[in-house]
């Protein structure tokens, strides 16, 4: 009888603990590297007009009877989609990308996000931005005209106030009719919890449309808790190119996992001469995977981009692959911005490369390019 009471209630027990609550996986993307959840504002959302775990945010101003447009008003959120019908240009990667936008009535406002992050370690938070104003419909070019400002900023005690006075903000940018990366760097407070903050400003401005596009958020550690960065390490970053830059770490050290030695594939000979100086991540990259396709040990790779943890690299790092001693690239890789018109084979013709390197330095499975993609054109 005893044993039987025993097994019953062991069955009990497995049952109660197979229908407890469990915990929430950390998002795909925190466990490659970025804290943030739906950077790439993927994941449907529950309700709203922003991708989850975001949050709007907006100021709103009285109008001023001088006529002026010195105001705000709230602006609207929405989803842009591929799947859609969303036009190319206005998503840099994946499906999904962040709009706000309004008609007329000038603006500030933006998304955030609250998360946690351990106390005392230095984060650089980076988001894709893009602008379109204009006084007509699409694909009418973006007014270059209108100083509208983009920018993003951390508040490093998670108090979920971005208009609070302590927080960090970059410098703002002006991205018309192209994506552009903007960046900061903070110290996360003793709370272990920080607010991110994606932000673009139309104040003193009057369109018809006034629109700006937010993608591939990304918020990676620059140094664990309590340990100092190096003093090279700029503060605030809006490199035209994420990672052009290399912070300096130092170069890792002791044996790599069995995992991570290379096999070694052979380069096609036609391809060997168009290895590139630069590569940009892009999604779905490995370490690994790099310094297989270009026939390098990842020992190697870590040691000449100064990476310590070959688990973080993150979308539009570019990565030096040859032709730079550690830590010091020999030179910026040339960019070109996509623009209407463009092919493959004319942007071969007037950089003086084939197409098939330009496919190579960038990743491309095929010809198809789009406008506003960055490029890498030679070294």
């Amino acid at each position: 009888m005893k044993t039987r009471i025993l097994i019953a209630g062991i069955v009990i027990l497995a049952l109660l603990l197979s229908a407890s609550p469990q915990g929430v996986p950390a998002p795909a993307e925190a466990q490659s590297g970025n804290l943030l959840a739906n950077g790439g504002f993927e994941d449907p959302p529950t309700g709203g007009a922003t991708g989850n775990f975001w949050q709007a945010w907006w100021q709103e101003t009285p109008r001023p009877d001088d006529g002026s447009f010195n105001y705000a008003f709230r602006p609207s959120w929405n989803l842009e989609r591929l799947s859609t019908g969303a036009a190319r240009e206005v998503v840099y990667a994946g499906n999904a990308s962040q709009r706000i936008i309004n008609n007329w009535d000038p603006w500030w406002a933006g998304v955030k996000q609250t998360i946690s992050a351990p106390a005392n370690a230095r984060v650089r938070l980076t988001v894709y931005a893009r602008l379109w104003t204009a006084s007509s419909g699409w694909p009418t070019p973006s007014d270059t005209s209108v100083g509208a400002v983009v920018k993003v900023g951390i508040e490093p005690n998670g108090t979920g106030d971005q208009f609070a006075g302590s927080v960090v903000w970059s410098n703002g940018i002006s991205p018309h009719d192209a994506w552009q990366p903007v960046s900061v760097d903070a110290t996360v407070g003793a709370a272990g919890r920080v607010t991110l903050i994606l932000s673009a400003d139309y104040r003193g401005y009057s369109r018809q449309f006034m629109a700006v596009f937010f993608d591939e958020a990304s918020l990676t550690l620059l140094s664990a808790s309590g340990t100092p960065l190096p003093t090279s390490t700029p503060t605030r970053t809006n490199t035209p190119v994420p990672g052009a830059t290399l912070t300096p770490t130092p170069t890792p050290t002791g044996t790599l996992p069995p995992t991570f030695t290379p096999t070694q594939t052979p380069i096609p000979a036609t391809l060997t001469p168009t290895v590139p100086e630069y590569y940009v991540v892009k999604r779905g990259d490995t370490l690994l995977g790099i310094a297989r396709r270009y026939n390098l040990s990842p020992a190697a790779l870590m040691a000449a981009n100064n990476i310590s943890d070959a688990n973080r690299i993150f979308v539009g790092q570019v990565l030096v692959i040859r032709g730079g001693t550690p830590g010091t690239p020999s030179g910026e890789p040339r960019i070109h911005v996509v623009a209407r018109g463009d092919t493959l084979s004319r942007l071969a013709r007037r950089y003086g490369v084939t197409v098939a390197q330009l496919r190579l330095w960038n990743n491309l499975k095929s010809d198809v390019i789009y406008v506003g993609q960055r490029l890498i054109v030679g070294p």
